[in-house]
């Protein structure tokens, strides 16, 4: 190494703070729950699979799983973003026409279209959201 030279170095330490609200008196399962949640982690969004790995947790499975269902769920995303996740009336549906009710459920009205992240958030053409990018950026 040469005289003129020297490395730096610098630990970081960074507190993560979440919050889990759980109810003895929810009827779904915890289990349950993880059961979809695994199916929507494997879409690849960002957030989706912070919840997911968030529910891992061994320690808050177990309380859950002693306690009662997460009713709601706070964590952090990115650097000023954070995911709350709410499930506030919640009971269980027996319809007639299961196949029917799903496709009703799920369909997408036709005065929706697909566009882009980008072109929806519409982030390039406004300089309000393209400032404040550029600032969590530095």
């Amino acid at each position: 190494m040469d005289d003129n030279t020297f490395k730096v170095e610098k630990d970081v330490t960074r507190t993560i703070e979440s919050q889990l609200w759980l109810s003895n008196e929810f009827p779904l399962k915890f289990k349950q729950f993880m059961e979809v949640l695994d199916t929507l982690a494997i879409s690849g969004q960002a957030s989706m699979q912070k919840i997911h790995e968030f529910l891992q947790n061994e320690c808050l499975q177990e309380v859950a799983n002693r306690v009662g269902f997460p009713v709601k769920i706070q964590i952090p995303v990115g650097m000023s973003v954070k995911a709350l996740c709410t499930f506030g009336k919640f009971e269980f549906l027996e319809p007639d026409d299961k196949e029917a009710f799903i496709k009703e459920i799920f369909s997408v009205p036709d005065y929706c279209k697909m566009v882009s992240r980008k072109e929806g958030m519409k982030t390039m053409t406004s300089k309000k959201k393209r400032l404040a990018v550029a600032n969590l950026a530095t």
